[in-house]
């Protein structure tokens, strides 16, 4: 759809864009324990914006957001991805984000902030090594992945890779 994009001499870019979502549910869209979306469809509008700092730099970050309709209620999610790449061949990043719903027909609420931790270390042109780890408050959960990358030669590249997911809630489950 349209849009509007800008780049600043410094660096600093950035976008903004409606949405018209369309979405046909065949059957109820579970968003969160008790809180289900009914089957029918939906049409919403919404608007979305990207702004990014000067990539290259020890310290930058992205700022994101989008708000508007949401099924038969409203979304607003708002996000901050800082990364600082001041240490040759290490970048780490992060994302904090905050989610709501509103369902005001049906008195509902759905809140979910995330957290998340990135770590990029590049040890050569044929080793890599990658870490996240994410806290979903709205599950309950704290998710890590590590990735570890050989490349042998150009075009093949072997991975090890694992992954944990922890219930932070271990009463109610």
């Amino acid at each position: 759809g349209p849009g509007w994009e800008f780049a600043a001499k410094s660096g600093l870019s950035g976008m903004i864009w409606p949405k018209l979502n369309i979405e046909e549910l065949l059957e109820p869209y579970e968003i969160a324990d008790g809180i289900l979306v009914p089957v029918g469809r939906y049409v919403f509008p919404g608007i979305q914006f990207q702004v990014q700092t000067p990539p290259g730099r020890l310290f930058n970050t992205m700022l994101t957001g989008t708000a508007g309709g949401f099924y038969d209620g409203w979304r607003l999610s708002l996000g901050a991805q800082p990364t600082f790449s001041g240490i040759p061949d290490l970048e780490i990043g992060g994302l904090l984000q905050y989610n709501l719903v509103r369902f005001p027909g049906r008195d509902q609420t759905y809140v979910a902030p995330i957290g998340q931790v990135r770590v990029l270390a590049t040890i050569s042109g044929k080793f890599s090594a990658s870490a996240l780890v994410q806290y979903s408050a709205a599950d309950d959960m704290v998710s890590a992945n590590v990735r570890f990358r050989f490349n042998p030669r150009e075009g093949t590249d072997v991975y090890l890779v694992y992954n944990e997911g922890l219930n932070t809630d271990r009463l109610s489950r």
